[in-house]
Formats: structure tokens, C-alpha cells, sequence
């Protein structure tokens, strides 16, 4: 099994909260864990908001933030996907940073693991195994 993974799909082993054993099993059988780019930028701002707003140290940010990097195997850049994620998102009007983790989905023929509801939804209606 292949997965492209986004972070609120990472979150739960990366915070290590009740989700944790479920994200991990997935993402330990994955021969190949696959991320845009954005998954970076995005990973930081949600560790940023931990720390200013959900007391955790920033120590702990940035060591949370080495293990969610740390989770994927390869991180595809932005500009080689961003075409088909435009297309995506105007025909779907769902935002260009959660088509990007669609269109590698559709791209690599991969399932994507992610908490976010909304992304599940579209994911599903476009055929993507959705963990």
C-alpha cells in the first residue's frame, strides 16, 4: 500500500492523541508515504497555533514538526502538480492547497489519509481511496 498524506491525517501520531495507534498502523504499512510540498508550510502553521494557542512549547513544536517531516518517504514539489490542481479545484470549487493532495492521489493512483471532512468527501466523490 502507497499513501499520500496530509496533516491533519499526521497529527494524530504526531501529537500522539487517542487516533494515534490507527494513523500509525497505516502509515508504518505503507511501502511508499508520499506529501506535497505545501504539507511543510501547513505542518509549521498548525504547530504554530499549538504553541500560541494550546499552551505546548516550542521545543516540542519543532520536534513534532522533525516527525511529521520525517514521515514522508518523498515530498513532491508544488510547481510540478499546481496545473492539474488548479483544474481540480476550479471544476470541483474546492481549494488549490487540498487539490494538491488530490491530484497526487489521482496522479500516483495512491490513497490519501486525512481527518479533514470535507477533503474526504471530495476525495471520495472523485474515486480516491480515502484512509
Amino acid at each position: 500500500m502507497n499513501l499520500i498524506l496530509d496533516v491533519s491525517g499526521a497529527m494524530p501520531f504526531i501529537l500522539d492523541d487517542q487516533r494515534r495507534a490507527l494513523t500509525a498502523d497505516l502509515i508504518f504499512k505503507a511501502d511508499t508515504v508520499i506529501v506535497p510540498e505545501i504539507f511543510v508550510a501547513e505542518l509549521g502553521n498548525v504547530l504554530w497555533k499549538y504553541v500560541r494557542f494550546n499552551g505546548i512549547e516550542e521545543t516540542e513544536a519543532h520536534r513534532a514538526l522533525q516527525i511529521g517531516l520525517d514521515m514522508a518517504d518523498k515530498i513532491i514539489p508544488n510547481a510540478s502538480i499546481i496545473d492539474d490542481a488548479l483544474v481540480l479545484a476550479v471544476k470541483t470549487s474546492h481549494p488549490v492547497y487540498d487539490c494538491l493532495y488530490l491530484t497526487l492521489a489521482l496522479k500516483m493512483r495512491y490513497g490519501v489519509l486525512t481527518q479533514d471532512k470535507k477533503l474526504r468527501s471530495l476525495g471520495d466523490s472523485l474515486g480516491i481511496e480515502m484512509l
